[in-house]
């Protein structure tokens, strides 16, 4: 596992809602093979600065939104949920000049297997 640190001319906006008075870290623990004893260490560093950078990072969530459709059925030896991004949605959604990914994060806890796709 890899660190991930901003480039240096990104930071992450905090303190535009006058109203927010506290920020909330999750952190999930995996240990898929049940090992007793293990030990993880993890670790947050934050800084902050009243001087800005030049490029806001953000959040962007795609895919299926967590629905009680979702729920995998009993016994089931495989479930397939397919989620797109139409052409449509990243118009409406992203600026017009878009955006520049600098990391990315599979969600799916353990009901989900990354597969690349056949074109």
């Amino acid at each position: 596992m890899q660190m991930m640190i901003f480039p240096e001319d990104v930071g992450f906006p905090i303190g535009e809602t006058p109203t927010a008075q506290y920020y909330m870290v999750e952190v999930h623990y995996d240990n898929p093979h049940l090992l007793e004893g293990a030990f993880f260490e993890t670790g947050l560093v934050m800084y902050y600065t009243p001087e800005l950078r030049s490029v806001d990072a953000g959040i962007l969530g795609i895919g299926q939104s967590v629905d009680i459709s979702l729920t995998i059925p009993p016994n089931q030896d495989a479930f397939k949920v397919v989620g797109h991004c139409s052409p449509q949605c990243t118009h409406e959604t992203l600026e017009p000049e878009g955006i520049t990914v600098f990391a990315s994060m599979l969600h799916s806890h353990k009901s989900g297997e990354y597969k690349k796709l056949q074109k």
